[in-house]
């Protein structure tokens, strides 16, 4: 991957993951918390290229949101993508920022990049 700056790796990545459409078959990893929650996916570009997405900030809690909350009149996250691959751009941080209804996570690029090396499909994160 050519360098670019992070800003222009998650413009691309971005691009990258809406021209995939449904993701299914392009999936390699899921990431859930103990409880089950769903924290981020890495799926594959056409071109190889692993490409980390997750929700960042507040989610929805499904059949347990309030009763009284109109649908849609919730708050929600904003979407995170980016390329694993840095492109050899140095110091470039191994921290992802995730999130899931528990709150709040970090994850590790060089984690993420090794349990798709080992064709690991659901990790599970404290």
């Amino acid at each position: 991957m050519e360098q670019l700056s992070p800003g222009e790796r998650r413009e691309r990545a971005h691009a990258a993951l809406a021209a995939l459409g449904p993701r299914h078959g392009r999936t390699r990893l899921e990431v859930r918390c103990a409880s089950g929650h769903h924290v981020a996916t890495v799926s594959e570009s056409p071109d190889g290229m692993l490409i980390y997405a997750t929700t960042i900030g507040p989610h929805s809690h499904g059949s347990n949101d309030r009763v009284d909350t109109g649908h849609g009149t919730g708050e929600h996250g904003r979407p995170f993508v980016d390329f694993l691959d840095t492109g050899g751009l140095p110091n470039q941080e191994d921290d992802l920022p995730a999130g899931c209804e528990c709150g709040p996570r970090i994850l590790s690029r060089t984690a993420l990049t090794d349990a798709v090396a080992n064709q690991t499909r659901h990790l599970l994160i404290d």
